[in-house]
């Protein structure tokens, strides 16, 4: 029998260490997974990505953080998925950058348009998938 209460005393003490490992997981919360899951886009203006142009968009999705960077310029905007597109919104709808399956990103400024209004983009990017 001691050595059946010796098994039982390590059972308890492994229920015991785990219990204390929840607790102390529950108290100290971490996102483990904000960086795995993070999705990143880098974009430049024009019909053709290259490595070697300038970067001046930058698009962001993540469980966390949902943003359009503009050169040095980080915008919360809150993203969805609208057909196969990604959408990235901000300012209530005023403005909007649209990502098709093909990398190509367009931006479109609604802040002057009249309800039921068709607004062309302003501008094109080509992007590619850095990240998730």
């Amino acid at each position: 029998m001691v050595h059946g209460e010796l098994v039982l005393f390590r059972s308890n003490m492994r229920v015991r260490l785990l219990s204390i490992w929840f607790i102390i997981a529950a108290l100290f919360p971490t996102n483990a997974f904000s960086e795995d899951d993070k999705e990143i886009w880098e974009c430049n203006t024009g019909p053709f990505y290259s490595e070697k142009k300038e970067h001046n968009l930058w698009l962001v999705k993540g469980s966390d953080s949902t943003y359009v960077k503009f050169y040095d310029t980080r915008i919360p905007a809150h993203y969805y998925l609208h057909g196969l597109d990604r959408r990235w919104d901000w300012e209530g709808g005023n403005f909007s950058i649209r990502l098709s399956p093909d990398d190509k990103a367009w931006y479109y400024d609604f802040s002057n348009a009249k309800e039921g209004e068709s607004v062309s983009s302003d501008s094109i990017f080509t992007c590619k998938k850095i990240q998730g």
